[in-house]
């Protein structure tokens, strides 16, 4: 039996991985894949994720016992009911919240592949920051401070993966569309695991698109209104006001000068050398680990500008609330005339009643 285990990282397609599991979840079991539960389980919702059970996991002192009771729970499961492969994905366990050194049980019950996506560093720090650093930091220089060096330290993280799996078991792709198959990180995940199988259902919309970096700037002032930094819940709030989705509509970012990006590169020069030499030494030399950096991806804006976008927000936010607000009033108005207009009918047995009694009178 195999165990294919995707680790992320964040912010590398992992919601979209995650995404066509849960959709295609009863396909992919009559092909003898299993996806488990949100919970490493069978009896709960399939999310195509486990995110929130490893985080709490490792809050645990027993987590070593968990995993490896799970890992066997699933295997009779999947012996009994004739499954070969079993999938399991978590992007917080790149940043080893479970130990990676307790998943070394799972190479004595299953053919262990573990699937990793790497992005080039500047990109995955201006994403993170508005998933989840913004809700938190009380500055994005304070953040950079925090962030640049250490996170998307790649080489670091993979290093006790490697030391718990083997390095023979460890597959990692480039999250960018020139090195996926297809383009699509979805795609290129079927492919690095094999699980191409015939009438899955293609994902349906993309999934967990960058927020729009005003409207972040907006959140930041009040990210008291976050109850934690895994909560969407104020972005969740907008979406409904506008009425669409409030995404990102360029490549690149505002936050950081050219100067900038190429400084935080250079922080991770020497991991990334480290990184290509071990997960890619097939690469031609004359092709570099991730794309270059550009200059249209960073973009520039005055103040002026900047208030103008976020009035922009605030004035759709207003109109499309107020437009949700009109179509409720009508709805109402119209059920409450409908109802005046309309006689009162009787249930069907107490018009038989009726009819029963005014019948014996007579």
């Amino acid at each position: 039996m195999k165990l294919i285990l995707h680790v992320g990282a964040g912010k590398t397609g992992s919601t979209a991985i995650q995404d066509f599991l849960r959709d295609n979840a009863a396909k992919l079991r009559s092909a003898g894949v299993l996806v488990p539960d949100m919970e490493l389980g069978l009896d709960g919702r399939v999310v195509g994720a486990q995110i929130a059970f490893f985080n709490t996991l490792a809050k645990g002192p027993d987590s070593g016992r968990v995993v490896s009771d799970s890992l066997r729970s699933l295997r009779a499961y999947m012996k009994q009911h004739g499954l070969q492969t079993l999938v399991i994905s978590a992007e917080n366990l790149m940043y080893a919240s479970v130990a990676p050194s307790v998943w070394s049980v799972a190479l004595d019950l299953f053919d262990v592949q573990v699937v990793a996506y790497v992005r080039r560093q500047d990109d995955f720090i201006l994403s993170s920051w508005h998933q989840w650093g913004l809700k938190a930091h009380e500055s994005f220089d304070r953040y950079l401070a925090e962030c640049v060096g250490r996170y998307g330290d790649w080489f670091r993280y993979l290093a006790p993966w490697e030391e718990a799996v083997g390095r023979e078991r460890i597959f990692v792709r480039r999250f960018q569309k020139s090195a996926l198959v297809d383009g699509d990180v979805v795609a290129d995940f079927l492919s690095v695991t094999g699980l191409q199988i015939h009438g899955l259902q293609p994902r349906r919309s993309l999934a967990n698109q960058s927020v729009d970096e005003h409207l972040g700037a907006m959140a930041h002032r009040a990210r008291d209104l976050f109850p934690s930094p895994h909560n969407p819940g104020p972005y969740n709030d907008i979406e409904f006001a506008m009425g669409r989705k409030p995404v990102k509509a360029y490549r690149g970012s505002i936050l950081l000068s050219f100067e900038a990006r190429q400084s935080i590169l250079a922080a991770y020069d020497e991991s990334n050398r480290l990184l290509r030499e071990r997960y890619f030494p097939d690469l031609p030399p004359a092709e570099p680990l991730f794309e270059p950096l550009r200059i249209e991806e960073v973009v520039t804006v005055t103040d002026a500008e900047r208030l103008q976008c976020q009035q922009d927000i605030l004035f759709r936010s207003i109109v499309g609330l107020s437009r949700r607000v009109r179509s409720l009033e009508g709805r109402l108005q119209r059920l409450s005339r409908g109802r005046k207009a309309k006689p009162r009918k009787r249930p069907p047995f107490l018009r038989g009643l009726i009819a029963r009694i005014w019948g014996s009178r007579r």
